[in-house]
């Protein structure tokens, strides 16, 4: 028996009492269900039919990479509560992600971190959960709220596994292009036929005109600004036309969400993708936004017939009372809210309170005494739960990213098509200022998915320009 013999052998009587483990635990389970609840017997199959797709598609790392990520649609729902599909792809998504941090961690041990931003974000996952938890606890905070944020805080994870495919795939920029461009089209269609069930039910005109499908709003500027970045650099017609077919698609899902504060980050992001591209490319580019939002406002006069006109007037309210604190309740009522937040920091400025610590105050809108966790001014919110030395990581984090991506989109050696990608990068991560200083960004799980999707992408980028002689890859 040869010396490699000798080493598996210990593998191979881990692997089998494993495999029995499993087998025993599964047949525990079924047995729970047939007693316990034998109306969730159907589902059985389902979940074996799952488990055996999931062991498969771990047999196939790229395959598996984009199953995974894409799969990260069905996670934002619009639907309330948990459906079996969300519960089914929570648990490969989890489960992908153990699979990927142990072969690092254990198996290769070799180090995935790499750089200062990697460390940043290795630092605000690690102790934001830890701490965030720990002191969340301490001060009496909700569980079930505490429990969200937390789960929220979890698509920081995301980033070194995306990172790694750009890195070290041959086609990675391309397959994560397309990937958010399928999450913003799913997330369209959701609000299209979110907003034609209200069109459905509506017994009012103003309910029609009211309609808003508000949330998940960065997956759809993102994907449209940097998909707006590459346009200019695409050489076939056919792909030009597929991408501005997309683009419309994602504005039309952004303009039904009714979000003022959406709106106008992607035009703000649009001119600051203008101002810092190229002469011949900013000129395609106030071409094509021309064009588009032409053929955007054609589409709608032909297509929404006689609901156009009561959401273009729902629309223009909400664009007129931008900024108005006289007449726009809830920007006042934010103002109010921010001011009770501060009020708490100052009392706690260095550690923070963690998650889920409740505050109160009067809410003008609803007139009436509300109790949440929530804080709509993104920042303010960071300083709240994690106290200065969050506010610190998250900054530098945000800053510093930002810093190595341009320098990365000003080298020569960089392709057009990656210098495009990297130009909108910038121009998200700028413009998310905006949405930072209205919403609460980084404990928001869609959110902070798209702002980790892109800051990956951009880092992947960077890596690989850094060090062109790493060998293309699949990602395991």
């Amino acid at each position: 028996m040869n010396q490699a013999t000798l080493t598996s052998l210990p593998a191979l009587r881990w692997g089998n009492a494993a495999l029995i483990a499993l087998l025993l635990g599964s047949i525990g389970i079924v047995g729970v269900v047939v007693v316990k609840a034998p109306g969730l017997v159907i589902l059985l199959p389902v979940v074996v039919v799952a488990a055996s797709v999931a062991s498969f598609l771990f047999t196939k790392p790229r395959l598996n990479f984009i199953v995974w990520l894409g799969g990260l649609a069905l996670l934002f729902s619009s639907e309330p509560g948990f459906q079996l599909h969300e519960v089914l792809y929570g648990l490969y998504f989890y489960s992908y992600l153990a699979h990927w941090y142990g072969r690092r961690l254990f198996l290769y041990k070799s180090p995935f971190i790499r750089g200062s931003v990697d460390l940043a974000i290795a630092a605000w996952l690690v102790l934001g959960l830890g701490l965030g938890i720990s002191l969340g606890l301490l001060f009496g905070a909700d569980f079930l709220r505490l429990r969200g944020e937390a789960i929220a805080l979890t698509m920081l994870a995301i980033y070194f596994p995306i990172r790694d495919f750009c890195e070290r795939d041959k086609h990675g920029l391309v397959i994560i292009l397309a990937i958010i461009a399928w999450i913003g089209i799913w997330i369209t269609v959701d609000n299209l036929l979110t907003a034609r069930r209200t069109f459905a039910a509506a017994t009012m005109l103003w309910e029609i005109a009211d309609v808003r499908t508000s949330g998940r709003e960065l997956l759809l500027t993102f994907p449209g600004i940097i998909l707006l970045s590459v346009l200019p650099t695409l050489k076939r017609h056919s792909l030009r036309i597929l991408v501005t077919c997309i683009l419309g698609i994602l504005i039309a899902g952004l303009v039904l969400t009714k979000s003022r504060t959406f709106w106008v980050e992607y035009l703000v992001a649009v001119a600051i993708l203008i101002a810092i591209s190229p002469g011949l490319e900013r000129r395609r580019l106030m071409l094509w936004c021309a064009a588009g939002a032409s053929l955007l406002f054609l589409f709608s006069v032909l297509f929404l017939s006689s609901y156009f006109d009561l959401l273009i007037t729902g629309i223009s309210s909400r664009f007129a009372t931008i900024g108005s604190a006289s007449t726009d309740m809830s920007l006042l009522n934010r103002f109010v809210e921010t001011e009770t937040v501060w009020h708490h920091i100052k009392s706690n400025p260095i550690l923070g309170y963690g998650f889920g610590k409740t505050y109160t105050l009067y809410d003008i809108t609803l007139m009436g005494t509300q109790t949440r966790s929530y804080s709509h001014v993104g920042l303010v919110a960071v300083v709240y739960k994690f106290g200065l030395w969050g506010a610190l990581i998250v900054g530098f984090t945000w800053v510093r990213s930002l810093l190595v991506v341009f320098q990365s989109s000003r080298l020569r050696s960089a392709t057009l098509l990656d210098r495009a990608v990297l130009r909108g990068i910038l121009a998200c991560s700028f413009s998310m200022v905006i949405p930072a200083l209205t919403t609460s960004v980084f404990f928001e799980d869609e959110k902070l998915a798209a702002f980790t999707i892109i800051t990956a992408l951009g880092m992947g980028l960077c890596y690989r320009k850094s060090n062109p002689t790493s060998l293309p890859r699949a990602s395991a």
